[in-house]
């Protein structure tokens, strides 16, 4: 390849939608990139690496993304000859798009272009390089090439999952599903769909076909770059079945990848499953959206690559090495947390830009050094079911966030865009959609908006003359299907209800507690409300002031798991049994009538670990793990 003075134009185009050209240390950036593979680089691809992914094209110009590995599942199989060359033997198994490679020979039609990304799966280390394929050789399935470097590149570890990948060359590689030409109106199979939602990584591919005029500075290349994220990072559009959606995460700003994309619209996408061993190679036409366009398609997204898919193959049992059983994949400490398609069904309501109300701070109240609920007025009426949450961003009192690739004292804090789901901790009896509302928070040690909203906390606390500063918010959208169910569906009793709550994850019950007894909803539900908590004091306050004094409920059970006891004084009539000590897995025996009530509806908030713990222990008195509603904490 001849040498680089800059960009092409593809890059440059790219780079002038997000205002990376008028960065001073982001415009030179292309001089990353090596035009050899330089000596340490060679050497981590023939002696750290379990698979190789490589881009090439058939023979419609079309780019695949192969999978490359030796046949034991073993690191070896790339070998470092001679300086800036790689040879590789490999195994090829059924449905990998270098078959296909071969069969375009024969034709005369074969591109000797490729690209290629190597990850060392324990480290997550990362090297990239392309060029050109010098000799290619396929008896039965035994492969070996002869790869000559033209750009090279290191990259960063972030989006990639750590894994402890062991060989298992007993793979027995067959194709499940295949269509290597879609026609218009046909739409990916649901194993396929659901396949693609399941990923937290996958391979992305890429072409720059150079113009005649730019070809002598930036010749014709391909690209290969990994992606990922949490499971379910990448979306497939419900209304065609095929369009699949790639959120752009915060990077290194070069945007090699959809530089590429803006001048040849076309990419593929490569999964493989490190668990069973499947892979699915796509391939299709691409392009990228920005702005107010990508934010109407995934809402609050500012970049986004949508792959309109042409063909597929889907093999299963391919890959010879798996994920080591009994140990889990570490996600990458980067991954943002989720956004779904406005056209999807989730239990969120974005607000267009223009629709957005702003919220403004107008009291707080500190009930622990850690515990507190913050009320906000806003401009207008939010209608917000019980135990729902209202997405707020506070970028206008937190302030621009400047870029930063790398954070690795608090690696959230690169791709935090300051917006947050908070639940409602308040319900308002009025008829009509109130003008206020509260959340109940913990501090977050380090958290980035709760220190400094505490920090006012303590400040208002402390100073009966305090003034609380101006701030002012916006409220982007209200959020949740943690909500009770409009219909009953009995013929007669009342609906079973067990809500368990860990510490602060009583937080969206105390609206619906709020409501019901408010609404005088005594005659619809049976509510058992377990508790564990080490704070039992102010949990305790917090669901009593939820309550209408004057109502106490006859159908509210409440059940407090504690090391320490409760020391309120109450002369209220509620109900409550104190259990001392932790809530375990045994504590669930004195409701196993409730558990076996075929209508009964479970609801579990609280912290992972808490989560996973309890629905296991309800799994054992027979309770579908699929039936049990759940809301969690995001950062």
């Amino acid at each position: 390849m001849a040498s680089r003075p800059g960009w092409h134009r593809g890059e440059d185009a790219i780079h002038a939608k997000l205002g990376y050209d008028q960065i001073e240390n982001a415009v030179d950036l292309y001089k990353w990139i090596m035009l050899e593979m330089p000596d340490e680089e060679a050497k981590f691809y023939s002696s750290k690496i379990q698979y190789l992914p490589m881009c090439i094209l058939d023979n419609e110009g079309r780019p695949w993304v192969s999978i490359l590995a030796g046949e034991d599942g073993q690191i070896g199989y790339v070998h470092y000859p001679v300086r800036n060359t790689l040879q590789v033997e490999a195994i090829l198994w059924e449905g990998d798009p270098f078959i296909g490679y071969f069969k375009d020979a024969e034709d005369g039609q074969r591109s000797p272009l490729f690209a290629s990304v190597g990850i060392e799966a324990s480290t997550r280390t990362r090297n990239k390089f392309a060029g050109r394929i010098e000799e290619a050789q396929l008896q039965g399935k035994s492969l070996k090439l002869t790869l000559k470097a033209t750009q090279a590149i290191s990259n960063c570890p972030k989006y990639i999952t750590s894994r402890d990948l062991h060989p298992h060359p007993n793979a027995a590689c067959a194709i499940r599903r295949r269509n290597v030409h879609m026609v218009a109106e046909e739409r990916l199979p649901d194993d396929v769909i659901q396949f693609i939602l399941n990923a937290n990584s996958s391979i992305l591919g890429t072409v720059y076909e150079a113009p005649e005029e730019d070809a002598p500075v930036h010749p014709s290349h391909l690209g290969a770059n990994h992606r990922g994220g949490k499971p379910g990072f990448l979306r497939v559009k419900p209304s065609d079945g095929r369009t699949i959606v790639l959120p752009d995460y915060s990077g290194d700003r070069i945007m090699t990848s959809l530089g590429n994309i803006e001048v040849t619209p076309l990419a593929a996408l490569t999964i493989i499953s490190f668990d069973t061993g499947d892979i699915l190679y796509i391939t299709g036409r691409a392009k990228n959206i920005h702005g107010d366009e990508a934010r109407a398609i995934m809402p609050l997204q500012n970049l986004l690559t949508e792959t309109y898919v042409t063909g597929y193959t889907f093999v299963r049992d391919a890959f010879p090495a798996r994920q080591a059983p009994g140990v889990s994949p570490q996600p990458s400490p980067y991954d943002p947390p989720l956004r779904y398609l406005a056209e999807e069904e989730v239990p969120a309501r974005i607000f267009a830009r223009e629709s957005q109300s702003t919220a403004k701070l107008i009291d707080i109240t500190l009930h622990t050094p850690t515990i507190a609920t913050f009320e906000w007025e806003t401009s207008a009426n939010l209608h917000i079911e019980p135990g729902q949450a209202a997405i707020m961003d506070l970028g206008p009192w937190m302030g621009k966030r400047e870029f930063r690739h790398i954070h690795d004292e608090k690696p959230s804090l690169v791709n935090d865009d300051f917006i947050r789901t908070w639940t409602v901790s308040s319900f308002s009896p009025s008829e009509t959609a109130p003008r206020r509302f509260s959340v109940t928070l913990r501090e977050k040690k380090d958290g980035a908006v709760t220190v400094p909203l505490f920090k006012i906390a303590r400040e208002a606390t402390a100073d009966p003359g305090y003034v609380l500063p101006k701030l002012e918010v916006n409220v982007v959208g209200i959020s949740g299907d943690f909500v009770l169910p409009r219909s009953l569906g009995l013929s007669r009793g009342k609906l079973p209800v067990l809500w368990i709550a860990g510490g602060i994850g009583v937080t969206p019950f105390l609206p619906m507690l709020s409501s019901l007894s408010h609404n005088h909803q005594d005659s619809a539900y049976d509510v058992t409300f377990i508790v564990s908590t080490r704070e039992p004091n102010t949990i305790l306050q917090l669901i009593l002031s939820a309550l209408d004094r004057a109502n106490i409920p006859p159908w509210l059970s409440l059940h407090i798991y504690a090391t320490t006891p409760c020391t309120i004084d109450r002369d209220d009539g509620l109900y409550i049994t104190q259990h001392q000590g932790r809530l375990h897995p045994t504590s669930l025996e004195e409701h196993k009538n409730l558990l076996a009530s075929p209508d009964l509806q479970t609801f579990i908030c609280g912290p992972e670990q808490f989560q996973t713990a309890v629905i296991a222990a309800l799994g054992t008195f027979g309770v579908d793990k699929g039936r049990i509603r759940r809301e969690g904490f995001s950062y």
